[in-house]
């Protein structure tokens, strides 16, 4: 399969205000991940998709896991901008355009979504969620979800 272009993101980085850039491609089972910095190549990882619960942290999940995260809350009737304010109080949970956007940019990439968000699933995705540093949302998503 010849590589396809599913999306690119650019921002400056806040620390040196370098130009960033990650360009996602569709490839044979699954995405191929670079991250470039001004224009250079800084890091690139083939990741296997559909991604699923569980599945390792290579740097190019957060998409799929924050999808998940949303579905979970949406099954779970809870609200997710509500947890993760509450999980990190000094950042602004994404507005309904941006989560969106990273619904789509996760389906886009692959991800396998639980029929049923039973204990199994709830402890797929705290683990993930810990995967990609974000612990006190995984923390404070267990609280809130059966896991036992």
């Amino acid at each position: 399969m010849k590589p396809f272009l599913l999306y690119t993101e650019e921002w400056s980085r806040r620390s040196d205000d370098a130009q960033m850039r990650i360009v996602v491609y569709r490839v044979t089972g699954g995405i191929r991940y670079e991250l470039e910095a001004n224009d250079v190549l800084e890091f690139q990882v083939f990741s296997p998709r559909p991604y699923v619960l569980g599945q390792a942290c290579d740097g190019s999940i957060s998409n799929c896991v924050s999808a998940l995260f949303f579905d979970c809350c949406d099954a779970n009737g809870l609200e997710a901008a509500a947890i993760q304010m509450e999980a990190y109080p000094d950042e602004n949970p994404p507005t309904s355009e941006e989560r969106a956007l990273i619904i789509r940019r996760g389906m886009s990439e692959g991800v396998c979504f639980p029929l049923n968000w039973d204990v199994a699933a709830n402890r797929g995705l705290i683990e993930s969620l810990r995967a990609i540093n974000n612990h006190s949302l995984a923390a404070l998503l267990e609280s809130k979800v059966a896991v036992s």
